[in-house]
């Protein structure tokens, strides 16, 4: 990683902002840029409304297609962003890139946001588009991929797990780039990881603790297996799974200890640990170009059947 990188990194990390004050300021921000990001030609987005299954309310999915690519399959994607920012908007361009990458067709779920849709609003939001498409006995969604990053990397596995316990039939793969797995963020993390990296490298302990603040209700255990899936008693049946860490990031360990824990149920897992980066590189394009390309190219092997580790 180079000086540049570094110094950008240590002022992003330093305690300006507190999160659960701020937040809204960060979306206007995160809004603003993405207005202003040139889409690449040859390229169909949409929006489309899937109602929930109790009919209280629509969940908005956006859709990403390519006019060079046959299709080969689904991919629905669960955005990062501490479950209180980000938005079908601000990811509009990686997922543009999935389906240049991949040839697959992407949907993106817009889901309810804490603090003003705390847990589990945005989960449920995530689980019913996940479960209508499993559930269609067309044809037409398969194969599927579900795809998360960050916290959406955790909606993807709790969704599946759910899923899971329910009977219900699961996607053909997961794929979680960077999950947040563990809920607990406090300085007696059991994860190295969460000690050597948390303070300098962009996403800080700090940022994770105010953003379940306003996630999790009062009251409730972070530790829950719907918050943190780590926690969860039995993986077993899980779906093939593709976990990918950054070697600069705070919840390196607990995504690597998940892998492992699902390998430990029987699960098909492919781990791979990217170097020189902090979490969240995938959005952030230049710095770490090289470092996305290996992300793509593990995604595009995992989706083919092969292993990259």
């Amino acid at each position: 990683m180079n000086l540049l990188v570094k110094i950008a990194l240590k002022i992003i990390s330093l305690p300006i902002f507190d999160m659960t004050r701020d937040y809204e300021i960060v979306r206007r921000f995160q809004d603003w840029a993405a207005k202003n990001e040139e889409l690449p030609p040859d390229f169909v987005l949409f929006d489309e409304k899937i109602i929930s299954s109790d009919g209280a309310h629509y969940i908005p999915v956006r859709v990403f297609t390519s006019l060079e690519e046959n299709h080969n399959g689904i991919l629905l994607f669960f955005h990062g962003g501490g479950f209180v920012i980000g938005n079908v908007e601000t990811y509009t361009l990686p997922c543009l890139q999935l389906v240049k990458q991949t040839g697959l067709f992407i949907l993106s779920v817009d889901y309810r946001l804490a603090p003003e849709h705390p847990f589990p609003k945005g989960l449920d939001d995530c689980y019913e588009v996940l479960k209508f498409l499993v559930t269609d006995t067309s044809g037409r969604f398969r194969p599927l991929t579900v795809m998360g990053d960050s916290a959406g990397g955790n909606l993807a596995a709790v969704a599946c797990k759910r899923l899971l316990d329910q009977n219900l039939p699961l996607p053909d793969q997961q794929i979680l780039i960077y999950p947040a797995v563990s809920g607990d963020y406090s300085e007696s993390s059991p994860f190295p990881s969460m000690h050597e990296k948390a303070e300098d490298f962009g996403l800080t302990r700090k940022k994770l603790m105010e953003y379940y603040e306003m996630y999790v209700p009062e009251g409730m255990d972070n530790k829950s297996s719907e918050i943190a899936p780590l926690s969860a008693s039995n993986l077993s049946g899980m779906p093939r799974t593709l976990i990918i860490t950054a070697e600069h990031d705070p919840l390196r360990d607990e995504g690597e200890a998940y892998a492992e824990k699902l390998r430990s149920y029987g699960v098909d897992v492919t781990m791979k640990r990217i170097l020189n980066v902090p979490h969240g590189f995938w959005t952030y394009e230049r710095p770490f170009s090289d470092a996305i390309n290996q992300l793509y190219e593990s995604i595009s092997l995992f989706i083919k059947g092969k292993n990259d580790e």
